[in-house]
């Protein structure tokens, strides 16, 4: 990882990385076997990162299972360790799934996280690594009925968790009406979070979701939030949902055809329909075919096209959507940047994997920056934060991030001190990031100032030195003529 390092989001001390380092997990400390980095999901001031642990390197046929590990704030209880810390600076292990666990997708909001599992302990690794988006995912056979299964844990002001009530969660919590309302579902087939809100689709082709509703980005009902699972309208077609994604208040659905489907709030034309008019149902963007990839940030969106070309569209305030002299673009465009092999976006910014080399590019500002990964190998996907970024390489069990070992750290996930949320939701902590207003900004994160400007910033402060000390021996030169001369 590297950028932004707020609240210890990048699992280390000290203050923001300018560049991409390695981050190397000590196999001891989730249980021994060889690790290999899955997938990474960022929140707006914490970040998760799903390791795959691979067991009986004796036998022909590695058995695998899947940990999580967090880090970064806790104001909301987000890193679903309990109320104990208010951020951690360092990974710790989240032990509240389970061990016979195995995770198949992972989300972030804003200040929650949802998972979607399945009991499956010594499960033969899979060896796919999460591509085009914030969700690690494996497709498994032979499920039982029953299985859709799915972990919320963190903020629920606006029942993004699913559960009854509008309390938090520090720890991970299943969404039990989604097991009761659904008991013939045999898998989650996808999962996205917004801001403040989740979905998930079925093996059944259905759309599940909750949370925030003020835009209709779940459902078409006048409810502002959705505190329980509901049907979400499916796009008029009988094609099969490949991915769903989601923005800061809309929401994308990928089909196994390549065609895209957009609703819910379009203030800055991130539905791609053309116009800044909001959608309560699913509607088909134009000018898009060939889909292998959406990615949504906070108020603009991306697609990537078979051939490896980019379109965008949505707000470009920070040059997110990588055009130049426009605020925002109202339907797909196609960008110069080619040969693209990943995406990912989050609030204003995106990262793109290009396919030529072991680069990646981040757009959040005037000036794009390209950064060459040290993988060794080809970078497998991207990742994108609030203004933070992680790539994960290849076959190699590393993950862009801090120079030095970072040890895991393992903590309850029944701390004494989560026994009292039970009964009231606790204030957040001055420490965590206020919750954003209702209605999606079009840049909801801090800016940091980019190296050129830095550089530009250092160039200035030795000019003004050399300037000042040229003319104090100007100064002395002229004192001693004078003193010699006319006196």
């Amino acid at each position: 990882m590297w950028g932004n390092n707020s609240f210890h989001k990048l699992g280390c001390e000290g203050g923001d990385l300018h560049f991409p380092t390695i981050l190397r997990l000590e196999s001891c400390t989730v249980g021994g076997g060889k690790l290999e980095t899955v997938a990474v999901a960022f929140g707006y001031s914490h970040c998760v990162i799903v390791v795959e642990v691979q067991d009986n390197m004796d036998h022909k046929e590695e058995q695998c299972r899947r940990v999580l590990l967090a880090c970064g704030s806790n104001g909301y209880g987000q890193l679903g360790v309990g109320r104990g810390a208010q951020h951690q600076r360092h990974l710790v292990l989240i032990k509240g799934l389970g061990s016979n666990e195995y995770i198949e997708y992972i989300a972030c909001g804003y200040h929650h996280v949802a998972v979607a599992i399945r009991g499956a302990a010594g499960f033969l690794c899979p060896r796919r690594v999460a591509r085009f988006a914030r969700v690690a995912f494996v497709h498994t056979e032979n499920r039982a009925a029953g299985s859709c299964r799915v972990f919320t844990w963190g903020n629920n002001t606006r029942g993004q968790l699913g559960h009854s009530g509008n309390y938090d969660s520090p720890v991970p919590k299943q969404v039990e009406a989604l097991q009761d309302g659904w008991k013939n579902c045999n898998a989650v087939t996808a999962l996205a979070c917004g801001a403040f809100f989740t979905l998930v689709v079925l093996d059944r082709n259905e759309i599940i979701g909750w949370g925030a509703n003020e835009y209709h980005q779940i459902t078409a009902s006048n409810e502002c939030d959705v505190s329980v699972p509901t049907r979400a309208p499916l796009p008029a077609t009988n094609t099969p949902i490949s991915k769903v994604a989601c923005g800061y208040a809309f929401t994308l659905a990928l089909l196994e055809s390549g065609e895209v489907f957009s609703w819910g709030c379009n203030a800055d034309g991130q539905l791609g329909q053309g116009d800044t008019c909001n959608r309560s149902q699913p509607e088909q963007i134009r000018g898009l075919s060939e889909v292998q990839a959406i990615a949504c940030g906070a108020a603009h969106a991306g697609a990537l096209v078979r051939g490896g070309s980019l379109k965008m569209w949505g707000s470009n305030d920070h040059f997110q959507i990588l055009q130049r002299n426009l605020a925002r673009c109202l339907e797909p465009t196609t960008t110069h940047w080619g040969h693209c092999a990943a995406l990912c976006c989050f609030a204003s910014s995106t990262i793109v994997l290009n396919s030529a080399d072991c680069s990646v590019s981040v757009f959040n500002n005037e000036y794009p920056s390209t950064i060459k990964v040290p993988c060794g190998t080809k970078p497998a996907a991207v990742f994108c934060g609030n203004d933070c970024y992680a790539a994960v390489c290849g076959n190699a069990a590393r993950t862009a991030t801090t120079t030095t070992t970072t040890p895991v750290r393992a903590l309850s996930s029944t701390p004494k001190t989560a026994t009292a949320t039970s009964a009231t939701s606790p204030p957040a902590p001055a420490a965590s990031p206020p919750a954003p207003a209702t209605s999606p900004p079009a840049s909801a994160t801090p800016k940091t100032r980019d190296m050129s400007t830095q550089a530009r910033l250092v160039r200035a402060c030795l000019c003004g030195l050399v300037f000042s000390l040229f003319v104090n021996v100007l100064y002395r030169i002229f004192a001693w003529v004078y003193h010699h001369k006319f006196l």
